[in-house]
């Protein structure tokens, strides 16, 4: 579901996908910011030719981790890595005996200064396979169902399902992720599947299915009549479980607005996710024709929640796709995209 995208980025703060320019202009600022401090040398292979060498990358990595500098780097530091590692340096280097020391003080640091729970979160969800190979195989603290996310008590599997991370449930669903874990809403994390294609990845995996994951599957499909009972099935059990975000979408789905707009002011007043709320509800007014309470809603929606506007966009674009599927030209998405661009 997009606004599950939306979620993710609050726990994975990863260099927005812009060229590679980008990204290595800003480790050629870092490292210099870094050089000029600690008064070392750092060569700028990155911005000469596109990507960095391992060791100049380790170096700069281990000067922020030892003094303990790490509020000059925005993103997790092997994000910044990945952005300019065109030839799958850390691939290569996790494979070659020569690195091996070197990696393993790095990643003794690593786990010293970051908390598990953030080098989770980016190694898995960042799609950093290759080290994640490597922790389980050398770290035990490094174990998939260890961390709880708040507020609703989610594990990695919960995340990724919910954000539709084919690669990142590929990974856990591998290394034998509990799959039977159950968030604070008693839902297990295929309850969160919403596209046929993970739905045939977990069954690649002989795990069963709930029945009512047919609700996005079938939209995708264009089988509304079908999905509707199924997306009604999925709201009413998310209103059972207080689960306010879910049940302000899933009414919408089930093609019950009103139910709807009265879960997303639930999760407006009730929640942490109040851009959820602001979301659905402004998908209401929509529908309600009430264009300027939609504005509204959707400018409140920007002021909640700090994101880039390309991912809100994003956002968007999917759900007013969806709602166009379910309610035809009930749904005004010409209005609708006239009012995002006036926000964003």
């Amino acid at each position: 579901m997009r606004l599950l995208v939306l979620l993710s980025m609050i726990l994975l703060p990863l260099i927005a996908d812009n060229d590679i320019g980008n990204s290595c202009d800003e480790f050629k600022k870092l490292s210099d910011d870094l050089t000029s401090r600690f008064n070392k040398k750092i060569e700028h292979d990155c911005l000469v030719n596109g990507k960095v060498s391992f060791s100049h990358m380790i170096q700069f990595l281990d000067m922020v981790l030892e003094e303990k500098k790490r509020s000059s780097l925005n993103s997790f530091p092997i994000t910044l890595f990945r952005k300019c590692d065109s030839e799958n340096i850390l691939e290569n280097m996790i494979a070659e005996e020569k690195n091996k020391k070197i990696l393993k003080r790095f990643s003794t640091i690593l786990f010293r200064e970051y908390d598990i729970e953030k080098i989770l979160t980016n190694v898995i969800l960042g799609h950093y396979f290759e080290l994640g190979d490597y922790f389980l195989k050398e770290f035990k603290s490094f174990q998939l169902d260890r961390v709880v996310y708040p507020p609703y008590k989610k594990r990695l599997l919960h995340i990724a399902t919910q954000n539709n991370d084919l690669k990142a449930v590929k990974f856990l669903l591998k290394h034998h992720a509990d799959t039977n874990v159950k968030d604070i809403f008693k839902f297990k994390p295929s309850f969160y599947i919403t596209s046929k294609k993970m739905e045939r990845l977990y069954k690649e995996f002989h795990i069963k299915i709930p029945s009512m994951i047919q609700c996005s599957t079938l939209i995708e499909e264009e089988k509304i009549d079908e999905a509707i009972g199924y997306c009604l099935q999925k709201a009413q059990l998310s209103e059972k479980a207080n689960y306010f975000t879910n049940a302000s979408w899933y009414y919408l789905l089930a093609k019950k607005p009103l139910l709807s707009k009265k879960f997303s002011l639930k999760t407006i007043s009730d929640t942490s996710f109040q851009y959820i709320g602001y979301m659905n509800l402004g998908h209401y007014y929509i529908l309600a024709k009430e264009y300027d309470k939609a504005k509204e809603s959707y400018k409140a929606l920007l002021k909640s929640f700090d994101s880039s506007d390309r991912e809100v966009k994003k956002a968007f674009l999917e759900d007013f796709t969806i709602l166009r599927k379910i309610y035809k030209d009930e749904f005004d998405i010409y209005r609708a995209y006239d009012i995002m661009h006036e926000i964003l």
